[in-house]
């Protein structure tokens, strides 16, 4: 009875052994043809791509590259731009002149008739003409040393205004 008993599990285990080599065998076959039809498919597929008409494809890459180029240059250019400039350094004797006649209208010990700041006034005070005004306003503006309303008109120095001429002994 051993013996027979013996048999019948050998014969089970090598119908079992045979049965797992073969999914296996099976598994890989598939698995190798699964992976040759997505090769066969990717390279009819580019052959295809590269025998349509040579403008369509090469066009499509030419304007991508184009965009990446203009997107670098352009980003490259703000991170460059980005670098504070000192106007200060670029402020002449009629600038500080007119930051000066600022400073001294704003002076709460003036007059209040006289302590309005418009263009105007500064022109004919410190006889200029509207536009050099104008330009100096401007310029004085741009270096952060005079402050404006929101209805864009002239309201006096800024702190750093008031340090620029402290700076330059003009203001005690």
């Amino acid at each position: 009875m051993l013996q027979i008993l013996k048999k019948w599990i050998v014969k089970i285990l090598t119908d079992i052994h045979s049965a797992i080599v073969a999914t296996v065998v099976l598994l890989a076959v598939a698995a190798l043809g699964g992976i040759v039809a997505i090769y066969e498919n990717l390279r009819l597929l580019l052959l295809g791509i590269l025998q349509t008409p040579t403008p369509l494809w090469s066009s499509i890459l030419l304007v991508l590259l184009s965009c990446l180029l203009v997107y670098l240059k352009i980003r490259g250019s703000l991170l460059r731009s980005n670098t504070p400039v000192d106007y200060t350094k670029q402020l002449d004797e009629e600038d500080i002149r007119v930051l000066l006649h600022i400073a001294e209208t704003e002076n709460p010990l003036v007059d209040k008739d006289d302590r309005i700041i418009s263009e105007y006034i500064i022109s004919v005070r410190l006889k200029l003409s509207p536009q050099q005004t104008k330009h100096h306003l401007e310029k004085l503006y741009k270096a952060s040393c005079t402050r404006y309303d929101p209805y864009g008109e002239l309201r006096g120095l800024t702190a750093f205004g008031r340090e620029f001429l402290k700076e330059k002994n003009l203001l005690p």
